[in-house]
């Protein structure tokens, strides 16, 4: 490491609102704007923001067989793949 910043510029997020996920090349940020980042750790680039369907806040991220779960203070969320509930339809 040289000490010199990866990334052109800072990234432009709202507080964090839990610990976030490292998938593969992607970092989910839980936010305190109800909404959860998705950056891309190679470029520093937000590439989305989403939000939990409900409305629901998110918290601290997991994920596990194929399932992302998300930790609040008031609640656990377990959201199953799309392919998954597509073939109960």
């Amino acid at each position: 490491s040289t000490g010199q910043p990866l990334w052109p510029k800072p990234l432009e997020i709202t507080e964090p609102a839990g610990r976030g996920l490292l998938l593969a090349d992607r970092y989910l940020l839980p936010q305190l704007n109800g909404q959860v980042a998705i950056i891309d750790l190679d470029t520093g680039v937000v590439r989305m923001q989403v939000r939990l369907p409900g409305g629901r806040m998110p918290g601290h991220l997991v994920a596990g067989q194929g399932a992302l779960v998300s930790q609040s203070p008031g609640e656990l969320l377990a959201y199953r793949p799309l392919p998954e509930i597509e073939r109960q339809v």
